[in-house]
Order: structure tokens, then C-alpha cells, then sequence
């Protein structure tokens, strides 16, 4: 659906890789987005924005802790893989 439609939803299809265990190819899409967040500043009526950043983190540290005899150039061939299944987009 996401590849007729055009839409590329990197959390959302990294963390069905990562509910599989497929930890490289939830890594490849995650390491574009995870290590630049910030986490969101304390204060207000719900902690959700917090957690979810923690959830985030936690989630991509597991990734390269599993991954970490991967290369760049192996996480950019997963990562042209899935994107060549899941939308229409070019090669970037």
C-alpha cells in the first residue's frame, strides 16, 4: 500500500522489523532519524512525549548493539532494499 500510494513511514516500518527481530533492517531505516532527536523538554500534563523518545533510543541502541559488525555501506544496501519494496521513491 505504501508503494502505490507514496508514502514512506520509517517508524512505523522500523518497528515492524524490530517486533520480527530484524534488527539490521530496523537499524538501517532508524539511523537517519534516532541520533539527532532531542528529547523533548519536561514539564507539562503527560509525560507520552518522553517516553516516547526513550522508546526511540532504546529501541536503536538495541539495533546497534545487535548490529555492530555491520558497515555503513551494508546498512545503505538494507536500506535501498526495503526502500525499493515499501515505496516508489528513486535510489537516494
Amino acid at each position: 500500500m505504501s508503494k502505490r500510494l507514496g508514502l514512506w513511514d520509517p517508524e512505523g516500518i522500523a518497528n515492524f522489523y524490530l517486533v520480527q527481530g530484524r534488527y539490521a533492517e530496523a537499524r538501517s531505516i532508524l539511523r537517519h532519524s534516532v541520533p539527532q532527536m532531542k528529547p523533548p523538554p519536561w514539564g507539562g500534563f503527560c509525560g507520552t512525549p518522553y517516553f516516547e523518545y526513550a522508546v526511540e533510543q532504546t529501541n536503536y541502541k538495541k539495533c546497534v548493539d545487535r548490529t555492530s559488525d555491520m558497515t555503513e555501506e551494508q546498512l545503505d544496501q538494507i536500506e535501498k532494499q526495503i526502500r525499493a519494496r515499501y515505496t516508489a521513491e528513486p535510489d537516494r
